[in-house]
């Protein structure tokens, strides 16, 4: 959780520190990846995919879509301790508020 309170840190090291946040979440060390790890868990719940009563959303995140939310959740945590990045860098889609 330190990275996402340093101001210095990079993208790669966001990215890397959320990957990991969800690998813990899901007491996972064996995976190289959320994707390969989501292969894994698909195959394993679905019966190498022959079910049909599988949930597709049960998976976790990909990779790309975890990244994205580490980068906002740094961007949120820098912006609460007054740290004013551009939200632009840190993958926001935000709206001005008129």
């Amino acid at each position: 959780m330190d990275t996402f309170s340093n101001a210095e840190i990079s993208k790669k090291d966001v990215k890397d520190a959320g990957e990991q946040f969800i690998f813990k979440l899901y007491r996972n060390s064996n995976s190289k990846s959320l994707n390969e790890y989501r292969i894994f868990a698909y195959k394993e719940q679905s019966g190498e995919g022959l079910s049909s009563s599988f949930q597709l959303t049960s998976l976790l995140s990909t990779s790309a879509a975890a990244e994205q939310h580490s980068y906002r959740t740094y961007h949120t945590v820098q912006q609460w301790m007054g740290n004013i990045l551009p939200p632009s860098d840190w993958g926001g889609r935000f709206k001005m508020a008129c």
